[in-house]
């Protein structure tokens, strides 16, 4: 008995075995990458860090890299300075570190992030850290001629490119250059009020 399915005639191409084989490993080999490289490509490690009590459970939330506190402003209107300073002991204390981002108003949570197990590592690609795989800024520059140097600017390809894991998250205001996948990525273009 021979299955046969009626087709419009737009779509009577999909009668043909060889071209439905084509469509089918083509889609396959679409779900199976991303952006030109293979899914199947070393797995992020785990993030290891042993995360300490909240200093304070109702200021502070946990996150998975250590944690973030809104600290506000007291009945009086002012920032709570007090609080800040005892949460950045608290973080200095764990070797974490500490910071708020652009005009870091009142408003703004302030960060503890703790260090990465593998902070410092080298590494070729994100993949093989903990956090991002980063190059400094004079790394950068002397892998390119001169001549070459406003191009920078944008992701530029690196073959055996090394860099080495970043002590910290990274954060979308942080200035950094990514190693992945013989890629240098550019973050350093992020304006943040």
């Amino acid at each position: 008995m021979k299955f046969m399915m009626e087709l419009p005639s737009k779509w009577a191409f999909l009668n043909n075995p060889i071209i439905c084989i084509s469509i089918l490993l083509l889609l396959g080999t679409a779900c199976n990458t991303t952006n030109g490289y293979s899914a199947l490509k070393k797995k992020k490690p785990s993030i290891q860090i042993t995360l300490p009590a909240l200093p304070d459970k109702n200021l502070c939330l946990q996150t998975d890299t250590g944690w973030s506190c809104k600290i506000g402003v007291t009945q009086t209107g002012h920032f709570n300075f007090e609080k800040d300073e005892q949460f950045k002991k608290e973080c200095t204390r764990l070797k974490g570190q500490y910071r708020c981002y652009g005009m870091c108003l009142p408003s703004y949570p302030r960060y503890c992030d703790l260090l990465f197990s593998d902070a410092g590592q080298s590494c070729k690609t994100s993949n093989d850290c903990q956090g991002h795989c980063i190059m400094e800024y004079k790394d950068v520059l002397s892998r390119f001629s001169t001549s070459n140097r406003h191009s920078i600017g944008d992701d530029v390809k690196c073959k055996n490119c090394i860099g080495k894991c970043a002590n910290y998250a990274l954060r979308l205001c942080d200035k950094w250059f990514e190693i992945d996948n013989q890629m240098i990525r550019n973050h350093t273009t992020t304006l943040c009020d």
